[in-house]
């Protein structure tokens, strides 16, 4: 049975919160949370011989912000190209003689 997909219809919240979404956006953020702990500078954190506040809150805003930007970025839907309507000022509008096949590249 073939069905036909109309893209004009947006996502339910139902499809929005699934399981599977959720999955995807957790393994994203996982993915993001490591790539974020492989930014820090391991060198640089021990470099004084002790790891203090201001490592710490790094490390943490690194971690977390890579988790959070990853995390919703595979979560919200991706948003189709907005294409807008020919106008009259456009270089072949329907009607103008110019759409033929003559005037094809």
């Amino acid at each position: 049975m073939t069905q036909i997909i109309d893209p004009s219809v947006g996502t339910t919240l139902k499809d929005q919160f699934s399981l599977a979404r959720a999955k995807k956006a957790y393994t994203a953020g996982v993915a993001g949370a490591i790539a974020g702990f492989g930014s820090i500078s391991l060198a640089g954190i021990f470099a004084d011989g002790k790891i203090d506040g201001p490592e710490v809150g790094g490390i943490i805003a690194s971690v977390g912000g890579g988790f959070v930007l990853a995390f919703f970025g595979a979560w919200f839907p991706s948003q189709p190209a907005v294409v807008p309507a020919p106008g009259p000022n456009d270089a072949l509008v329907k009607g103008d003689g110019l759409g033929g096949p003559e005037h094809s590249a």
